[in-house]
């Protein structure tokens, strides 16, 4: 193992959230793409199970593994249904307004129309938020009738980031 993936790894075993957020930016800024399957195998490993390290470590998976603002193949890399997982994911769609090829936009909301529903929205916030924003983007035809699902939730922020995805607007995301 390099020595800055043991670096990590300590960093992640002392659970320490900031640390971990500073290095994986640092791994995205200078495009480290040498640390992905490490990243990944972490992320399937029961040292990261939740909070905001496996967060981290999903979008920095994510903005390493793909080609281009177009390339989505790393959402299909995780087969779980570990739901902070593919929130994460999710937020990478919406954060950096990835616009896939049709196909892929088509099979994204095929899988992820339902993800989410029957969330407590007193104590948790809806996980397609990221996807809902990504989709201002996307072919109305195509997200059309996911973002009126998303609408008729009842989840406040994620209404404001469906009905401005409607209408072709991005919205500055929390």
């Amino acid at each position: 193992m390099q020595e800055n993936f043991k670096e990590f790894k300590k960093i992640l075993e002392g659970r320490n959230d900031k640390k971990a957020k500073k290095i994986l930016l640092e791994y995205q800024q200078e495009n480290k793409k040498e640390i992905i399957d490490f990243i990944f195998s972490e992320i399937n490993s029961d040292l990261i199970q939740d909070g905001l390290i496996l967060k981290y470590s999903v979008h920095t998976y994510f903005r390493l593994k793909r080609t281009s603002l177009n390339d989505v193949n790393p959402l299909f890399d995780f087969v779980t249904e570990i739901s902070n997982i593919n929130e994460s994911l999710l937020e990478v769609l919406g954060y950096d307004k990835m616009v896939p090829p049709i196909e892929e936009q088509e099979k994204i909301i095929k899988k992820y129309f339902h993800f989410g529903d029957g969330i407590d929205y007193r104590y948790f916030s809806d996980p397609r938020y990221g996807l809902a924003a990504a989709c201002a983007g996307w072919d109305k035809e195509i997200v059309r009738d996911f973002l009126n699902h998303c609408i008729a939730t009842g989840d406040v922020p994620l209404k404001y980031v469906s009905e401005n995805s409607l209408k072709g607007k991005y919205v500055k995301l929390r």
